[in-house]
């Protein structure tokens, strides 16, 4: 095999390995996000001295129907509760205990960090 030929052959492999990285990153790149990442919301008592019994996050859908009410028990001051949002998830509110339910307004489900104070939960509406 003279000069010409091994050039050709080597110009051949290299156009090869390039298409096989071509077709493999693509590939690559779609097995590394599983899709899995959800967003979270937190939520901080900052009340003072409110500690929240029955505390409860549910989220809604865009019609208004419930797709998750958890109750987390006792919500102490300083505490913070993370909670997973689900697909599909538009809006939440959150409730708690105190000789009655109260409710707070219904939240865009985008707002993912929210910190409850004494006067924010003192005009939640009660049932």
């Amino acid at each position: 095999m003279d000069m010409k030929q091994t050039l050709k052959v080597k110009r051949k492999f290299s156009y090869v390995a390039i298409l096989l990285v071509m077709m493999v990153v693509p590939f690559l790149a779609a097995c590394g996000d599983d899709g899995d990442d959800q967003d979270v919301l937190t939520v901080t008592n900052d009340t003072g001295s409110r500690t929240l019994q029955r505390f409860r996050i549910v989220f809604l859908t865009g019609n208004g129907e419930t797709l998750i009410d958890r109750e987390y028990g006792t919500f102490s001051p300083g505490d913070r509760i993370s909670a997973e949002i689900p697909i599909g998830a538009e809006e939440y509110y959150m409730a708690t205990y105190l000789n009655a339910w109260y409710f707070s307004p219904n939240y865009p489900a985008s707002i993912t960090d929210n910190v409850l104070t004494y006067d924010g939960v003192g005009q939640w509406r009660s049932n």
